[in-house]
């Protein structure tokens, strides 16, 4: 179905935010032979925080001033590609590495056709889900760096040149005012990112059968909250981790009981039992240790 007949408010015909044509734009810029720059979610401390007049550690960047040979992908979208830097915004980033799980959801939300070679004019596209209608936010590719470095502020990849997510992020920090505003528990942020439904657990209010709830709902995107910092098990709070996986697995005749998380930094795992190096692991069927996938120090853990 074509754009010109598809429903307004579809992925096909999402509604312009703040009534920015892409399509119309990229034109207007690629004709100019200038760079887009986006009046209307500017470069500026206003964008970081609302009211901020002033922000001497940031400065703005274009990816190909970060690095010279900018990608918009590189081999796939995956949740290494999505790390929070230290001023970064968890619950977002957590539930970006989730939606890389299910690329029917991300495929929605990030056009791939998009470059920093091919009629590159400074300018990309994404889709939210907004209130019942898929909507489409413009943003200028300018991305907020640490003063006097190529660092950039919150979201990066493992690939240096890669730039999918920190753009994406941007999209969203406009959407929703500024980045700091998108700094929130990330229910709200699944319901932009797919138009699902949202269902909330207290685990110390949970049903009986939660853990058997999660091992059926294959096709979900879940994300979970700490709300009590324990830096000895090494858990931060408050902060958000995408839950990966859910196992159960057999250890010296007992069933065991198991959820992969992920931290958005990139590394900072649990420090208990089950930990990558704990000894539980030595007890394990070494098939079912290769199953699940139990390596060191890359944010990853059980």
């Amino acid at each position: 179905m074509s754009a010109a007949t598809a429903v307004l408010g579809s992925p096909n015909n999402p509604v312009k935010y703040l009534d920015q044509d892409y399509e119309v734009l990229k034109a207007q810029y690629l004709k100019s032979g200038k760079p887009f720059e986006d009046e209307k979610f500017p470069a500026s401390p206003s964008s970081m925080k609302p009211g901020l007049e002033s922000a001497a550690h940031i400065e703005w960047k274009r990816p190909k001033e970060i690095n010279a040979d900018a990608q918009f992908i590189v081999d796939g979208a995956t949740r290494d590609d999505i790390i929070q830097g230290s001023e970064g915004v968890c619950s977002f980033l957590s539930s970006i590495a989730v939606l890389t799980m299910k690329k029917e959801f991300l495929n929605l939300v990030v056009p791939w056709n998009q470059s920093f070679q091919k009629d590159y004019c400074g300018i990309f596209h994404f889709k939210f889900w907004q209130e019942g209608d898929w909507v489409e936010v413009v943003v200028d590719d300018r991305l907020p760096v640490k003063s006097g470095t190529k660092t950039l502020w919150s979201a990066h990849s493992q690939s240096s040149n890669e730039f999918w997510s920190p753009l994406l992020e941007k999209a969203y920090a406009k959407l929703e005012g500024s980045y700091k505003a998108i700094g929130e528990y990330p229910s709200n942020r699944l319901i932009d990112l797919t138009g699902g439904v949202i269902e909330f657990y207290e685990l110390k209010n949970a049903p009986a059968d939660l853990f058997q709830l999660l091992q059926k709902r294959t096709n979900a995107l879940i994300a979970s909250n700490t709300d009590k910092e324990n830096k000895e098990m090494g858990l931060f709070a408050p902060h958000t981790y995408s839950v990966i996986d859910v196992q159960e697995i057999t250890h010296l005749d007992k069933n065991v009981q198991l959820i992969k998380l992920r931290n958005p930094h990139g590394a900072g795992e649990w420090k208990g039992a089950w930990r990558d190096t704990a000894s539980e692991w030595n007890e394990v069927d070494k098939k079912v240790l290769d199953a699940l996938h139990v390596t060191k120090n890359e944010g990853e853990f059980w």
